[in-house]
């Protein structure tokens, strides 16, 4: 067996162009933006519940204090514990969003199996041929390209999906999606300099 040999200077560097590759992929996902808003409509008292396991967790806290900013009902909870949760502590208006970066999280994939049938779940993966990606209607491409040492460039990237998808459910208009494109190209910027 090969192994590509990969320094974790190497997989640092490849932020900058990771994420400019990210927001060329994720801004084009109209489809996406649309099943997203679909998603939303008629949802006055959605929960939107982010989940996943060490980094992908860690990306969720972010993300759930934007949407509570702007008005939203949003928890983060590790997909372990939330394997726990009766059905009863879900209702039609519940998203679940699973993050993992592999798509092969086992936590993830067990929540997945035990979550009630009426509750949408859209997931933020890496890899489209994950059987996290596989599993959801719903799907936010990380676009990190192939990880071979610590959470580096996904973690990064991860960050911006994140976002992103923040971004789509709570509604934005096309100037903030405008300002979010141009913040996100000064992030991969900053991080080159």
């Amino acid at each position: 067996m090969k192994f590509k040999a990969v320094s974790f200077m190497d997989e640092i560097c490849q932020q900058p162009v990771v994420l400019r590759e990210f927001v060329e992929q994720a801004f084009a996902e109209e489809d996406l933006q649309r099943s997203l808003a679909e998603l939303m409509r008629g949802r006055q008292n959605a929960h939107i519940i982010l989940t996943g396991m060490g980094s992908s967790l860690f990306a969720c806290y972010i993300t759930m204090k934007f949407l509570q900013v702007r008005g939203f009902h949003a928890s983060a909870i590790e997909s372990f514990e939330l394997q726990s949760r009766e059905e009863s502590f879900y209702t039609r208006d519940t998203i679940v969003i699973a993050v993992s970066q592999s798509g092969e999280s086992p936590e993830v994939l067990e929540l997945l199996k035990k979550l009630p049938d009426f509750v949408s779940v859209v997931s933020v993966t890496n890899y489209p041929n994950s059987h996290l990606h596989t599993m959801t209607k719903l799907s936010c491409g990380i676009y990190a390209g192939t990880e071979y040492l610590t959470s580096t460039k996904t973690y990064t990237n991860t960050l911006a999906a994140m976002m992103l998808l923040a971004y789509r459910l709570t509604g934005c208009g096309e100037q903030e999606m405008k300002a979010l494109r141009s913040q996100l190209g000064q992030c991969a910027d900053r991080i080159e300099s």
